[in-house]
């Protein structure tokens, strides 16, 4: 019978199997970076924002009018909000003008490349930069501060389980992974001894 010399079989077959297993892990190890700085906003939304339903008003106007306090303005085509009242989620500021507003992914469209949406297809990712109930209309500087961080690097200075329950709701919906550290946050906005 042959022997091996100084290693078992086992160990063996782990030497032999390592140059095979090694460029995957390295894969499902790496790819989250790389992917990361391949994202281009155009590929998500290619036209801005879009008219979905046909009806002139696109998605912009569409979270406005749902996101506001009492009846909006529109434009004479009534294609566009002009005025109204919005209550800002992040911050709890008044706005009457709604060129004061983005209209802002809770889960980020980078965020959401690097979590896993990099592998989706052009029309997958066009469906969720619409997706309504991802969106929000929020103060147009607290959209600056958050960018594309996740809920362990930000979290709006006011409800914030209301933030955490948006951003579960929305990485559940489209099968997007949640790390340990987002994890724990996410479970510390909506839990009474914290103060949430």
């Amino acid at each position: 019978m042959a022997r091996l010399r100084g290693r078992s079989r086992y160990g063996a077959a782990k030497a032999r199997a390592f140059p095979i297993l090694a460029p995957v892990l390295c894969a499902l190890l790496c790819i989250g970076a790389a992917s990361a700085q391949e994202y281009d906003r155009r590929d998500w939304m290619p036209s801005g924002w879009e008219d979905a339903d046909g009806d002139c008003q696109d998605t912009r106007a569409e979270v406005l009018i749902r996101d506001a306090v009492g009846p909006v303005t529109l434009s004479a085509d009534g294609c566009r909000v002009v005025a109204g009242e919005w209550v800002g989620p992040y911050t709890a500021r008044v706005f009457t003008d709604p060129r004061e507003l983005d209209i802002d992914h809770v889960v980020a469209l980078a965020h959401t490349h690097a979590a896993g949406g990099w592998a989706w297809s052009p029309e997958k990712k066009r469906a969720y930069a619409q997706w309504m109930p991802g969106l929000v209309a929020v103060e147009a500087s607290a959209n600056r501060r958050k960018g594309a961080k996740g809920p362990d690097q930000w979290m709006p200075e006011i409800q914030r389980c209301w933030y955490a329950t948006v951003w579960r709701a929305t990485k559940s919906a489209w099968g997007l992974l949640i790390g340990r550290a987002e994890d724990r946050t996410l479970t510390a906005a909506c839990d009474p001894a914290a103060g949430s």
